[in-house]
């Protein structure tokens, strides 16, 4: 029995040694083999839990384009709605141009074209509109053998001027014929020289045989200002003597000086000169002198001599005559 027991002892001896030596086999015990000289991965995985805690997804997102995917989804959604705001706009626009090109078509074929002005034809029509001018009686002043002839005319309009074509008559004769303008607001004398009349002069008459009124420009929102400013003309050291006091060769002059400085920012081609001469508010007699080329800020010291019967006369009044609404009166600007 003895012999049995260590027989059995030695067997399981030699079989637990067997086992070690399949175990030392054994693949995962060789792979152990290969690491057991690595260092522990404790402080690494450490690391990285560390990075993945910090690691934000939104610092890798481009919001921009998520913002212009959330516009273009909002518009494709609301393109209906869209496409209907706009034609409901454009349909609003196009009734207000139509509107206004219907009162303005209404305007032009009640009271005229602005640009045009209003013609005597049309005048009768709006008299609501226009009032027509008031003409004086016509003036003679005796000029040697011949006459010398005015009448005053005024504008009682301040938002229309006129442009319009005259003849002074003696009966169903004309003596004088010719075109002139009148400013809104205003008066001005026409004047006619050196007139051939016979008989009596009491008959003479005068006759507006076409008018053109024109409205002033919309543009133009204070008109007083903008007259200003064009017939800007100091006219100082006016010294008139008439006939009586002033004799050359039997013939007897009066003279006139006066100086006239042009303190408007325009310069004109000419610039026509009416002269009127009173006694008191009566007039006496006239003349008209035409200065040309004359500049923005230039002055002119004037020395007129003329004859015809002034004795009378007391005062003289130098009134210029420009048609500012013409732009062929302005002088151009020229360089050097």
């Amino acid at each position: 029995m003895d012999k049995f027991k260590d027989e059995e002892l030695e067997f399981l001896a030699r079989e637990d040694k067997d086992d070690d030596q399949d175990l030392l086999k054994n693949p995962l015990n060789e792979r152990r083999n290969v690491f057991a000289g690595t260092k522990p991965i404790g402080a690494a995985q450490t690391k990285i839990d560390q990075n993945a805690d910090d690691f934000n997804p939104d610092d890798y997102l481009d919001h921009q384009a998520f913002k212009r995917m959330s516009i273009g989804l909002w518009l494709s959604e609301n393109r209906r709605n869209i496409t209907k705001t706009i034609v409901v706009l454009l349909i609003f626009i196009s009734a207000a141009f139509f509107i206004y090109s219907v009162y303005n078509l209404v305007v032009y074929f009640k009271a005229g074209n602005p640009a045009d002005g209003l013609t005597d034809n049309n005048l009768s029509q709006n008299t609501t509109k226009v009032e027509p001018l008031v003409f004086s009686k016509v003036s003679v002043f005796s000029n040697n053998t011949k006459n010398d002839l005015a009448i005053l005319l005024k504008n009682n309009n301040p938002r229309f001027y006129a442009n319009f074509d005259y003849c002074f008559k003696k009966g169903d004769v004309n003596l004088s014929c010719g075109n002139s303008f009148i400013l809104p607001n205003s008066e001005k004398y026409i004047l006619a020289f050196a007139i051939e009349t016979e008989n009596s002069n009491e008959d003479i008459s005068f006759f507006i045989s076409k008018i053109s009124w024109n409205r002033i420009s919309r543009e133009i929102s204070d008109y007083q200002s903008f007259q200003d400013e064009r017939l800007n003309f100091s006219i100082y050291d006016i010294d008139f003597k008439p006939a009586a006091s002033r004799v050359s060769a039997n013939i007897d002059l009066n003279s006139l000086e006066f100086s006239l400085e042009n303190l408007s920012p325009y310069s004109y081609y000419e610039v026509p000169l009416n002269i009127l001469l009173f006694d008191g508010n009566e007039l006496k007699g006239i003349n008209r002198y035409i200065i040309n080329n004359f500049y923005s800020g230039e002055t002119r010291q004037l020395d007129l001599s003329w004859s015809a019967d002034l004795r009378d006369a007391r005062r003289a009044f130098i009134v210029p005559e420009l048609n500012i609404f013409n732009e062929s009166i302005f002088l151009k600007y020229r360089g050097n």
